[in-house]
């Protein structure tokens, strides 16, 4: 990231970059839902990195006038609206892809943990469709509705994993 951005002052002309940043930069986040201003405290390698190249982007933006976009995703989920293939892949490790394989191989799936303070006590989670996150990335290439900056792609709704369970289950 950082010789990619040490290139990019150097050039005449400063290109712009947009940057696809995680809802993890937040950790375990103190309200809800997450805003744009919330204490950032990742708590994994994969959020402190992203967190990291979110300072260096806003340090160089300031610096040396590079236009930047920063995205953080919560959690990307679904396919391609028209063919329903793309964006979904082999063995994926989240949570609607592992049930959605289960149920079509008609095998059990087990939930790991059912301790959450949350109305069914299994975690929630904020799941945003990748056509979602694709208009957001266009609007903003256009510049037709947000300024550079850094924004939040989720729903601010969640989603407990027994309830995608069982949206599986009834599809």
């Amino acid at each position: 990231t950082i010789k990619l951005i040490d290139l990019m002052k150097d050039m005449p002309k400063k290109p712009a970059l947009m940057f696809s940043s995680s809802a993890s930069v937040y950790g375990e986040p103190e309200t809800l839902p997450i805003n744009e201003a919330a204490k950032k405290d990742p708590i994994s390698p994969y959020g402190n990195t992203k967190y990291i190249s979110e300072l260096m982007f806003r340090d160089y933006a300031r610096a040396y006038g590079i236009d930047v976009m920063c995205f953080r995703y919560f959690n990307a989920a679904g396919a391609c609206p028209v063919t329903h293939d793309l964006g979904q892949e082999e063995n994926a490790t989240h949570i609607i892809a592992r049930v959605l394989e289960a149920s079509l191989a008609n095998k059990a799936f087990t939930i790991n943990g059912d301790q959450f303070d949350t109305p069914d006590g299994t975690c929630i989670r904020d799941y945003v469709h990748v056509a979602d996150i694709a208009d957001a990335h266009i609007l903003s290439l256009n510049q037709l509705l947000v300024p550079r900056g850094i924004y939040n792609l989720g729903t601010a709704q969640g989603i407990s994993n027994l309830e995608v369970m069982r949206t599986a289950a009834h599809v």
